[in-house]
């Protein structure tokens, strides 16, 4: 259980979008998997993270532990390119160590 508090902290300071989401924006929430995220990067030592989206999300499945390929879908609640780029800050500033897949970028 994490605190409302704690909850709005990460909403409002580490996953607050700009994007403008106009008549959306009431039902905008950080995916789950972010606030998992940052949650162990506020209560642990080391942070690795597997399965959390990526600028070459469109070559791997919805999610990474199905069988047969699913096609991801941005829905209009979530701001996956703010997080696709806060894991990478995150992960340059060597905070996390994400993991990006078997893929290498030219």
């Amino acid at each position: 259980m994490l605190h409302p508090d704690f909850l709005s902290y990460l909403k409002h300071r580490w996953l607050n979008s700009t994007r403008g989401y106009g008549r959306f924006e009431a039902i905008y929430r950080p995916s789950t998997g972010a606030v998992a995220l940052l949650t162990a990067v506020h209560v642990c030592d080391v942070t690795n993270a597997y399965g959390f989206i990526t600028k070459t999300w469109r070559n791997y499945t919805n999610h990474y532990y199905e069988d047969t390929f699913q096609k991801f879908t941005f829905f209009v609640n979530h701001d996956f390119n703010m997080e696709i780029k806060l894991w990478d800050d995150l992960d340059r500033a060597g905070i996390i160590s994400l993991y990006r897949g078997n893929i290498t970028e030219g």
